[in-house]
């Protein structure tokens, strides 16, 4: 005897006089449809997500003012601690700062070095590139950083607030 929940045509006559092999088919068909659907789905929110992260990323890193930039005569051999620290104050009083309430001072790093090996006492140099480092000033409680960039013949400077 057989169970009238399990035989064949238990649910009653099918709906869809379709034959099993071609119901199957269809079916199939539909399941790997949904799947590709679902993915690509998938891929376009991922990659949404990600170019939207990125997106912000840029908003909340460290930011810079104006820059300010300076003609040389002629393009010096290597930057020097004394041209950077000129133009760092120059661009500092640019931007509106007073430099009777501001002094110079360094970082807490250790003393960079020029290309010669002269040691820099105000300028942190970039040892990964000598020609561009920051210069700092602080009024005793507040610090405010000028980034200095050699490029040929000219000087850009500008102020950093960041890290």
């Amino acid at each position: 005897m057989t169970n009238k929940i399990t035989e064949a045509n238990a649910g009653g006559p099918r709906l869809l006089p379709l034959r099993t092999r071609r119901a199957a088919r269809g079916a199939q068909f539909w399941r790997s449809a949904a799947t590709v659907t679902h993915l690509s789905i998938m891929r376009t929110v991922f990659t949404l997500l990600s170019i939207g992260v990125i997106a912000l990323a840029g908003c909340f890193g460290p930011s810079e003012g104006p820059q300010h930039v300076f003609q040389l005569k002629e393009a010096p051999q290597l930057l020097t601690e004394e041209l950077a620290v000129a133009k760092a104050t120059e661009t500092f009083t640019k931007e509106g700062y007073k430099m009777e309430q501001w002094q110079l001072t360094r970082a807490g790093n250790p003393p960079s070095k020029a290309p010669d090996g002269t040691p820099d006492k105000c300028f942190d140099r970039f040892s990964f590139r000598p020609t561009e480092g920051r210069v700092h000033f602080t009024d005793g409680k507040r610090y405010r950083t000028v980034q200095v960039r050699l490029e040929g013949d000219r000087l850009v400077c500008f102020m950093f607030y960041g890290p």
